[in-house]
């Protein structure tokens, strides 16, 4: 069991999520910030960024040679001892950073920029009722005061409560269209065919959106 928390420890560590990358990221990025190759490769961000098809082509590689070479590790890194595994680590974290710079060096003055206000967004939640001005980050950027605060939180609060009482309404009704919708189609079957169709998928699990915890 030690074993394999440290195996995960160290590829949460490879990943991005480990104080002691985060601790060599520039002083103005939020903890826990998704890395920028990360981001890159989702297609809205590419979108949103207006990326020249040489930029998605120069993008993809190095994502491919980075996931060629923590693929590589990751499998050395389980036959590993707990000792070599943190010097691995220690060794190879460097070389990681690298394929980061490779991608912004891939983006325009203008695309870094905006590339930094997309992972602050993600950071904070920036969607959220509370606009991401709960988080530690922000509080401390804006110099929000402790009366803003309470004042912030109050209102997302309440907020979040009236869009939770939507979403549940929405999916009820959501799921009431569904239903009929599949009552009709099934009728277009023989009683015989319903039964075969009854035994072949069973009873039906239906899948539901766990309500987001509303902010604090």
């Amino acid at each position: 069991m030690c074993n394999r928390m440290s195996v995960l420890s160290s590829i949460l560590l490879l990943c991005g999520f480990s104080p002691i990358l985060v601790a060599q990221a520039p002083p103005d990025r939020p903890v826990g910030a998704l890395r920028p190759i990360q981001m890159l490769r989702r297609t809205e961000v590419q979108d949103d960024l207006e990326f020249a098809p040489f930029q998605q082509d120069e993008i993809a590689i190095i994502a491919d040679e980075r996931n060629k070479f923590m693929g590589g590790f990751m499998e050395d890194l389980r036959r590993m001892t707990d000792d070599e595994r943190q010097a691995a680590v220690a060794t190879i974290k460097e070389r990681d950073w690298t394929y980061e710079a490779r991608a912004e060096d891939v983006l325009l003055p203008h695309q870094r920029r905006r590339l930094g206000q997309i992972r602050l967004q993600d950071q904070v939640d920036a969607k959220a009722p509370s606009a991401g001005l709960s988080h530690p980050h922000m509080i401390v950027k804006l110099e929000i005061t402790d009366t803003q605060r309470k004042r912030i939180n109050a209102t997302a609060q309440m907020t979040d409560a009236t869009l939770q009482e939507k979403i549940e309404k929405l999916q009820k009704e959501i799921k009431q269209a569904r239903d009929e919708a599949r009552r009709k189609v099934l009728a277009e079957l023989t009683d015989e065919q319903r039964r075969q169709y009854q035994e072949m998928v069973g009873d039906l699990v239906d899948f539901v959106i766990v309500p987001r915890a509303p902010q604090r």
